[in-house]
């Protein structure tokens, strides 16, 4: 267990830490560091360097999902922006390690998270249905569990005209389906 004192010497190890292409390499420094310093390092992140660790996907999602279920234990806001950064991409980030979906249907969810789930729902593909149905599970624990639905309506107001007849509509049928995969797993 490597204990620092210095904040210079904390960047290096992250820059050394962060020039790692995979994000298990990433995970797997951090773990040999003090848990403290762990957390200094993933609360410092930027957008850009979030967006390489979540979204470097060329089959990683597994490791990807495994690394944002350490995230959790090491920082919940950092968790959260980080998740975030994952509907940056086409398809959701999905792998047998459903962590983070399941924190985003057991827990109240960031607004800033909110708002780009209701995004992504207005303009995901029909095709996706497996998205789609993940989304439900998402919006649905967020309606049913914290009451969130004219939070929900306000996000779709947001978006631009053409894609809030359709935001609506996927609402209206999210809330109608059964389908609670992930809550009540």
């Amino acid at each position: 267990m490597v204990v620092l004192v210095d904040n210079k010497e904390l960047e290096n190890i992250k820059a050394d830490l962060l020039s790692n292409h995979w994000t298990e390499e990433f995970q797997e420094g951090l773990e040999e560091l003090d848990q403290g310093d762990a957390k200094k390092i993933v609360e410092s992140m930027t957008e850009e360097e979030i967006d390489r660790k979540v979204n470097t996907r060329n089959y990683q999602e597994a490791y990807i999902s495994d690394y944002l279920e350490y995230i959790w234990e090491l920082s919940e806001t950092s968790f959260w922006k980080q998740v975030e950064a994952t509907f940056n991409e086409d398809k959701l980030l999905f792998s047998d390690n459903d962590f983070y979906l399941e924190k985003i249907c057991r827990e109240k969810i960031p607004e800033s998270l909110m708002s780009v789930i209701i995004q992504y729902m207005a303009f995901c593909d029909e095709d996706d249905s497996t998205d789609l149905d993940l989304l439900s599970d998402m919006i649905n624990s967020q309606i049913k569990n914290f009451n969130r639905l004219e939070e929900i309506k306000i996000n779709i107001s947001y978006l631009p005209e053409d894609k809030q007849d359709r935001a609506l509509v996927r609402l209206d049928e999210m809330i109608k389906s059964t389908s609670f995969n992930l809550i009540d797993s």
